[in-house]
């Protein structure tokens, strides 16, 4: 009996020690080489590749805003806002997961995600920002 009281007590520490708070807003910061409308020429194709609907792409503001659902699961937004003179993307991933009493609300940064979801939206931020940040060379 000691032993089970124990073991359950460690348990329930490691749980409740170890969970993170998704419910804090947060974002994905990069600096792109390319101009707005450079970003919002190939980023949504790669969005659309990966199952991702284009809810909104805006030159003006430099706002594309992509959504990935499955119906009863999840709702997955991707905000990619270009700030059109430093050409710094901030990106907001926002996902709210649907349980049968409630529904909660997470945001996730390529460093701190649910990893129950990265396989919905990681491989493809990786690739726009890999995309947006990498440089080519000339060959000589």
């Amino acid at each position: 009996m000691k032993y089970l009281v124990t073991a359950l007590l460690i348990t329930a520490i490691l749980f409740g020690c170890s969970s993170v708070d998704y419910t804090q807003n947060r974002q994905t910061v990069f600096t792109s080489n390319y101009d707005t409308e450079g970003f919002l020429m190939y980023a949504p194709g790669l969005l659309k590749d990966d199952g991702f609907t284009i809810l909104a792409s805006d030159v003006e503001n430099g706002i594309l805003r992509a959504n990935k659902s499955e119906a009863g699961k999840f709702n997955l937004d991707l905000i990619f806002n270009i700030d059109k003179n430093s050409r710094e993307v901030k990106l907001t991933i926002a996902n709210r997961i649907r349980l049968k009493d409630n529904d909660i609300l997470e945001y996730y940064s390529i460093d701190e995600y649910n990893h129950d979801y990265e396989k919905y939206f990681l491989p493809v931020v990786l690739s726009i920002k890999s995309n947006a940040v990498k440089t080519a060379f000339p060959n000589r």
